[in-house]
């Protein structure tokens, strides 16, 4: 009897595993229809250049020749775009990677706002080198194009903030504080009472500030309009790093992962080895200084039970 329901409750567990992986299936094969080509899903890669706010586009094939241009310049005709990408590298040439760099921003006109570089490369010491990168904005698609000269493109990612709103807001007001500017000097020239003409005074230096504020304010838009800002890491690498990809093959994925868990052991004998011999120096003074403690107090123990020896 115990029997019978042992073999009714395995079954029950066969039976529901199996429709699970049946359901997982069929959800699996929507999803991959749904996001076919031609399925009406859309790409995950965006070029950068499209007017939502916050639109993003991320590096998808290491071959790719072109950074993406737009397909519909008219779209974005007349909009305040902002736009700014990263790039991350690794590189078995550190040298040769950073002047293929540098000549990129000399080739388009570009300028390095801020940079800094880690790492001296000696020693088995690996460098990395991180720059804030300012790109006329016209050039922004040639300075992207063919990532893989540069090194080994581990991401790249763009994204585009349309500040057009913002932008002839801040310009309309700025405009009517100039109005009122205008008005308040108007107003002073013909100001014959002290009272007056502080009260008028006083509503200019507000003014006034305000238009400083809001003319800092555009100048600051015109500069990120018209200068593309990207940031690209450059990581000096003794291999170049493998993803799994769920798609491939599982031996694939297990002869990877072995692959990655024997680097790791590697790596994490050497640093051992590394901290063994760094604190080997403050060891080996310690032990010295107790053998030698060890051995004296042997050698007045012993002399201790001679002498007592002898007096008896």
């Amino acid at each position: 009897m115990k029997k019978r329901y042992l073999f009714a409750i395995i079954a029950f567990i066969l039976a529901a595993v199996f429709i699970l992986a049946s359901c997982s299936s069929i959800m699996n094969s929507s999803e991959q229809k749904s996001s076919a080509p031609g399925s009406g899903g859309a790409p995950s890669y965006d070029n950068g250049s499209s007017t939502n706010k916050g639109s993003s586009g991320e590096y998808e094939s290491p071959h790719q020749s072109d950074y993406t241009s737009d397909k519909n310049p008219d779209v974005t005709a007349g909009r305040k775009l902002i736009k700014t990408a990263a790039l991350t590298l690794e590189t078995l040439e550190y040298i040769k990677s950073y002047n293929a760099i540098m000549d990129r921003i000399t080739s388009v006109g570009g300028y390095i706002e801020s940079s800094n570089e880690h790492g001296s490369g000696k020693a088995g010491s690996t460098r990395s080198y991180t720059a804030v990168i300012r790109v006329p904005a016209d050039k922004l698609n040639e300075f992207l194009s063919d990532p893989d000269s540069l090194g080994n493109v581990k991401q790249l990612t763009s994204d585009t903030d349309d500040v057009t709103d913002n932008y002839f807001d801040t310009e309309s007001r700025l405009n009517q504080y100039r109005i009122q500017e205008s008005r308040y000097l108007a107003l002073l020239e013909k100001a014959e009472n002290m009272a007056d003409i502080i009260t008028l005074e006083n509503a200019l230096t507000n003014v006034r500030y305000n238009i400083e504020s809001l003319t800092g304010t555009l100048n600051k838009y015109d500069a990120l309009i018209a200068y593309s800002t990207v940031t690209v890491t450059l990581n000096e690498v003794y291999d170049y790093s493998k993803e799994v990809n769920p798609s491939d093959p599982l031996l694939t994925r297990l002869l990877q992962r072995l692959k990655d868990s024997w680097k790791a052991l590697i790596d994490f004998g050497e640093f051992l080895l590394l901290a063994l011999v760094t604190v080997l120096p403050f060891i080996v003074i310690p032990v010295i200084i107790i053998i030698i403690i060890f051995i004296v107090r042997n050698k007045r123990k012993s002399k201790k039970q001679k002498d007592e020896g002898s007096k008896n």
